[in-house]
């Protein structure tokens, strides 16, 4: 998912497909940057993704997604 705006945006995602009762996986999130800013030899690491854990009952995520993000999830 990509978020443009300038504030960040709540949504509702609903995976129809999926059947398990209780899903896992991971999100990956590029955020909290201006965008111009840049990684560099100084700073190889100023902009990179940060990583965490969900856990979703059913098959309905609600999650905020910050602004002007890149945000991809993947489920086991």
């Amino acid at each position: 998912m990509v978020n443009v705006q300038e504030s960040p945006v709540t949504a509702q995602i609903v995976l129809d497909e999926i059947e398990k009762e209780n899903l896992t996986g991971s999100i990956y999130e590029m955020s909290g940057y201006e965008l111009e800013e840049e990684n560099s030899f100084e700073t190889p690491e100023k902009v990179a993704p940060k990583q965490y854990e969900i856990k979703v009952k059913g098959n309905t995520i609600n999650h905020k997604f910050p602004k002007q993000s890149i945000t991809i999830m993947r489920f086991n």
